[in-house]
């Protein structure tokens, strides 16, 4: 028999992805009477997210403007299964749960040279499944200088 097979469908299912096949007997004479479907289901399996690095450091101007994009944090998985959230409130910081991407909310007003964060990521198919990382933001304060050609320089 000679037999051909076409992928009908594919869909996330709570045990993980299904997926369709459709087989014909396309000999002669054909000795598979009917069309079937196999449907296979793959369970994903939960785990813990780890981040590509073991700490992050971040340089941050003081004085830089709201949605300042600082880095990014990341974790190794095939797949996007994690979202990260700071462990606790962040005053001067926003992270985009998706991606893991840093912005700077505003300006950052004070004398500390390093600002220190926990960021978590947790995993979206068991919440219980979580790591934590250490983030460091270096801020570099302006100095601004006059310019010499301003106020009657040559």
């Amino acid at each position: 028999a000679v037999v051909s097979t076409q992928s009908t469908g594919e869909s996330t299912t709570e045990n993980g992805i299904r997926i369709e096949f459709t087989a014909k007997d396309k000999g002669v004479p054909a000795l598979i009477s009917n069309v079937m479907v196999v449907d296979i289901a793959i369970r994903t399996v939960p785990s813990k997210p780890k981040f590509q690095k073991p700490s992050y450091e971040f340089p941050v101007f003081a004085d830089s403007s709201a949605n300042t994009l600082v880095g990014q944090v990341s974790v190794l998985m095939q797949r996007s299964d994690a979202q990260f959230a700071f462990a606790e409130t962040n005053d001067h910081f926003t992270i985009y749960p998706m991606s893991g991407v840093l912005v700077q909310k505003g300006a950052i007003s004070g004398s500390e040279d390093v600002l220190e964060a926990k960021v978590k990521a947790v995993s979206t198919l068991d919440s219980s499944l979580y790591s934590t990382v250490d983030v460091s933001f270096n801020i570099i304060q302006s100095v601004w200088t006059p310019n010499p050609c301003q106020n009657g320089g040559v």
